[in-house]
């Protein structure tokens, strides 16, 4: 975790002081990525240490069994996005995943959906994107979960009384998330 915590000022720090353009970012993302990952490695690898093929065989086996034996098709987190979940089992811990796609394809939106769901489920969830503020990331999330208009929630003199209980809910219900 200090591993974690020490890269992840170095991150901070490297985008802080990186200029502004394209290359820039794209060097800033593959720095974090790149020590991100190699925690990840270190971390599994130092956990479950090395293991010969049969070994490996058996277990991965063994825990093929209890899964087929639990009889849930999803392993680790739900998106509830469910032709995602089908295709992934769901996501598991010490796993990573990356969204890519073009440009105004909603890859920050489905990233967005995804750390909603997990932090509904009570898992921690870090969101970053360096496209929208964290103003703009929690209105997209009131919009979603309150189904509330995001032109509204842009906009608050447009929302009705019932639009700010709903709001309020989603907080209460975000705020009890990790309680549960």
């Amino acid at each position: 975790l200090r591993r974690l915590i020490s890269v992840g000022s170095e991150i901070c720090d490297k985008a802080l002081t990186a200029p502004i353009n394209a290359a820039a970012v794209k060097d800033a993302v593959e720095y974090a990525s790149r020590h991100i990952f190699d925690i990840e490695q270190g971390n599994e690898r130092s956990s479950k240490g090395w293991m010969d093929a049969n070994t490996a065989m058996r277990t991965t086996l063994e825990i093929m069994s209890e899964r087929a034996e639990s009889g849930h098709s999803i392993i680790g987190c739900a998106s509830h996005l469910s032709e995602l979940d089908e295709m992934l089992s769901g996501f598991e811990r010490k796993k990573s995943y990356l969204i890519a796609g073009r440009p105004g394809m909603g890859k920050s939106t489905l990233a967005q959906n995804i750390s909603e769901a997990f932090a509904l489920q009570g898992e921690m969830v870090a969101f970053f994107t360096l496209e929208m503020p964290t103003t703009a990331i929690m209105e997209k999330i009131f919009a979603s979960q309150a189904r509330v208009d995001f032109d509204r929630i842009r906009n608050p003199l447009k929302m009705e009384e019932d639009d700010w209980v709903k709001v309020g809910q989603v907080i209460k219900r975000w705020g009890n998330a990790r309680e549960e």
